[in-house]
């Protein structure tokens, strides 16, 4: 590393540091000592391996224009890589892109975070501390990649506190007698069979729209195998995906009478196809053939904000506890735990990676089960004692 020092017409002193790539400047330094004490320091930090050749580069140029791309090389599964995307374009850029990558200091970062905590969801509401904690680790992995790139020295995120994960965020779910009451409401519904089967299985709303008929097995079970879901931001586009990262499916057991109800709905699709004919869309509108179950009249796969508008018509119709139609999977594990399923069983159903998880999500506190749970085993024991 070689360094040369020149003053420029405006009086001002700059350091030209020479490398491989060429020459680099900075300064305008008011002094030929301030000057020279900075050569003496490039030299120092080339020499210890710490150098790093200043650049104008932004932190939107650089995750948009060289990780991001450089990110489709990585063993991550297409829902990964667009969850990334998510982060950096609707939380990231529009927050902290304008700022040059070597000049992003903690402070940023810790302004990024609050900023995302205080109206960084939908519509400007609060965003959940996982979610910014999420953030928070994509600029980790972002930073420490950008220093093994030479551009930065060391990452700013190393001096700043992560956010905390969760916000003990209320999970509502129905008790029981809600259920019946949601499902007796429902009966009517053209879609009665899939809100029951929902209910049963606990699968999330993306899960449930990729399902074909394929994935249904004899004996009340089913794969998952894909999901449907919608990247977020920009116009409403619905697409196929796996489910997960290491591309494994899962297999999810369910009642029979959810299983008769299921065959009945096959029947009547089946009618809806034969009356549409040539118009009916095999593709389910999405481009994939594929024997769709969640389907409009027409073969089309329902839109996933449709599915959520219809779910809470039929709630509001109920009269029962508001919830959204992810409060169906919290009902699923809530009454599943409660009715004495073992917490790996839930967990599998779910789709969790550990039981720890089931237990972290839904193990709170549950007096109804508690006191049911004293009573059976005061029933085990007997009553036996002194006379």
């Amino acid at each position: 590393m070689r360094t040369k020092i020149r003053r420029r017409p405006n009086g001002r002193w700059y350091v030209y540091a020479v490398d491989a790539d060429g020459e680099h400047s900075q300064g305008g330094y008011q002094t030929q000592r301030e000057a020279k004490a900075k050569a003496a320091e490039i030299r120092t930090d080339a020499a210890r391996g710490r150098y790093v050749a200043p650049r104008r580069l932004t932190v939107a140029s650089y995750l948009e224009s060289e990780w991001l791309p450089a990110r489709e090389n990585s063993d991550l599964s297409p829902n990964s890589r667009d969850v990334e995307r998510v982060m950096v374009r609707a939380w990231i850029i529009p927050r902290i892109g304008d700022i040059e990558l070597q000049k992003l200091a903690p402070r940023d970062l810790d302004r990024l975070y609050a900023d995302l905590r205080a109206g960084g969801g939908r519509s400007g509401a609060p965003l959940r501390g996982k979610s910014v904690r999420n953030v928070h680790v994509l600029l980790s992995k972002a930073l420490g990649d950008a220093v093994r790139r030479g551009h930065l020295i060391s990452s700013p995120t190393a001096a700043v506190d992560p956010p905390a994960r969760d916000d003990s965020v209320s999970r509502t779910a129905w008790s029981r007698e809600e259920t019946v009451r949601f499902l007796e409401t429902a009966a009517d519904d053209r879609l009665h069979a899939i809100w029951r089967l929902v209910l049963a299985t606990g699968l999330r709303r993306g899960e449930l729209l990729g399902l074909t008929w394929d994935d249904i097995e004899e004996g009340s079970a089913l794969i998952v195998r894909q999901v449907l879901v919608r990247p977020g931001g920009g116009p409403l586009r619905v697409y196929v995906r796996e489910t997960t990262k290491s591309h494994r499916s899962r297999r999810v057991r369910f009642d029979e009478t959810t299983g008769a109800a299921l065959r009945r709905w096959k029947a009547e699709q089946a009618s809806e196809r034969l009356a549409f004919g040539a118009a009916w869309k095999a593709d389910g509108g999405l481009g994939v053939e594929a024997p769709w179950i969640v389907t409009e009249p027409d073969g089309a796969v329902v839109n996933p904000d449709t599915l959520l508008r219809r779910w809470k018509a039929l709630v509001k119709a109920a009269g029962v506890t508001p919830i959204g139609l992810h409060g169906a999977r919290h009902t699923h594990a809530e009454l599943s735990l409660s009715s004495g399923t073992r917490p790996d069983v839930v967990q599998r159903q779910l789709g969790h990676a550990s039981v720890a998880i089931t237990l972290g999500v839904y193990g709170h506190p549950n007096d109804v089960a508690a006191a049911t749970a004293a009573e059976a085993l005061g029933a085990i024991l007997g009553q036996s004692g002194p006379s």
